[in-house]
């Protein structure tokens, strides 16, 4: 890809794909970043644009696989647990664990499953 090239895009295309990158994941540097990996994915695959749509629809084209990619990779991180306690009173209920930790489990499925428990050790201990 020509510097030129790049630079024209870049120009005209960089506020609509941070708009929708924004408005797809919600988090300015997180849409920016997205953005960037973008534009360096055109420079990169410039032999593969044939000309058969506009620069703008392969751009979104490559911004909405990256941000496919970004929720793909964020539903397979563990579970983060807000400290210690939660993790042993976790590993109590093993059999909870084993099944949150199995990649079929959605991450939502997962969160609901952690707040009843934490939900259920906090009335134990007000009882």
């Amino acid at each position: 890809m020509t510097s030129n090239l790049l630079e024209t895009w870049v120009n005209q295309h960089t506020d609509a794909l941070y708009s929708w990158a924004f408005h797809k994941v919600s988090d300015s540097e997180l849409a920016k970043d997205l953005v960037q990996d973008t534009f360096l994915a055109a420079a990169e695959k410039m032999e593969n644009f044939k000309g058969d749509s506009s620069p703008k629809t392969w751009l979104f084209s490559i911004l909405n696989h990256k941000i496919i990619d970004h929720y793909r990779k964020k539903v397979h991180q563990p579970l983060a647990l807000e400290n210690q306690s939660d993790s042993i009173y976790l590993n109590q209920f093993s059999f909870i664990s084993r099944a949150m930790k199995k990649d079929s489990v959605s991450r939502a499925v997962r969160v609901a499953i952690l707040v009843g428990i934490i939900l259920c050790r906090q009335l134990q201990t007000s009882a």
